[in-house]
């Protein structure tokens, strides 16, 4: 397990929910408003369905990437041509872009084409976390000597995917016993 940010136990002291990093994260899952896409050296990769548009094909999107190299001109050429209210972007501390293709059909239902890459940048910049149910375990060492440690405990399942540090300790604080 990796180093542990911050716990809550309970009154007696035998058992806590201990924050971690989530070495392993899975790409975020849910309803967003666009397709997102990740640049991968220097091309589109597609990484998330949303609210496509219909006559949208991401690789005319790289083929602006390509000629143009700029994104605010990319989504001006994407409004004008394609059915898309909006084009999101955000580097992350590994350089790595993300964008977010928003359908005006998608805006036009949500009442807004506002970016929704708070999880995928979280994602992208490893600023993910899991709580892990832990108990007390005490124990007799070979020399006798009586030991405590805190393990994961077995009957309780490990929460992962929490993006973003705001999410993670919240969701802490809300853990009970």
């Amino acid at each position: 397990m990796t180093d542990i940010i911050d716990t809550k136990t309970n009154d007696e002291g035998t058992k806590r929910y201990a924050l971690t990093l989530d070495t392993y994260p899975t790409m975020p899952d849910g309803d967003y408003f666009g397709d997102i896409y990740g640049m991968d050296r220097g091309h589109l990769v597609h990484q998330s369905d949303g609210y496509k548009p219909a006559d949208f094909d991401y690789r005319d999107l790289n083929r602006a990437w390509s000629h143009f190299g700029d994104w605010d001109l990319v989504a001006r050429y994407a409004r004008m041509f394609f059915d898309v209210a909006a084009v999101h972007t955000v580097d992350t501390l590994h350089a790595t872009t993300l964008i977010e293709v928003v359908s005006t059909a998608a805006a036009t239902e949500w009442g807004n084409a506002n970016a929704n890459l708070t999880e995928w940048e979280a994602w992208a910049e490893g600023d993910v976390y899991m709580i892990v149910p832990e108990v007390l375990v005490t124990w007799t060492s070979d020399h006798g000597a009586t030991v405590q440690t805190w393990e994961q405990d077995p009957e309780e399942f490990v929460l992962g995917g929490l993006y973003g540090s705001k999410w993670a300790d919240e969701t802490l604080a809300e853990m009970t016993f």
